[in-house]
């Protein structure tokens, strides 16, 4: 891995909401955002931006993943991957870990 030799604050995008019973009248609300840094790598001249995953559950339990790629739409569609499975925060890990 490359050293960083400056970043820039980190943006963040609402991507989507999954709304999930999880039970008769109990529902969890999950918030899923794309993280954007832009980031200066040593032996670099320019900034490249770098994308993650952040995901909030009931706007009180979040978990993110910085720096999974350089690709933004791929990111995007881990994203829509994790949403359509009602991936929660405490999951998020163990998630990416199998698509890198």
């Amino acid at each position: 891995m490359q050293k960083m030799r400056g970043v820039y604050k980190m943006k963040k995008c609402f991507v989507g909401t999954e709304d999930v019973p999880i039970g008769d009248s109990e529902r969890i609300k999950l918030d899923y955002f794309l993280l954007t840094e832009r980031k200066k790598f040593e032996g670099q001249i320019s900034f490249r931006s770098t994308y993650g995953i952040e995901i909030v559950k009931n706007n009180i339990e979040s978990q993110n993943v910085r720096d999974i790629s350089v690709n933004k739409n791929e990111v995007i569609g881990i994203i829509e991957v994790l949403k359509s499975n009602q991936v929660t925060p405490i999951h998020l890990n163990d998630v990416i870990e199998t698509f890198l």
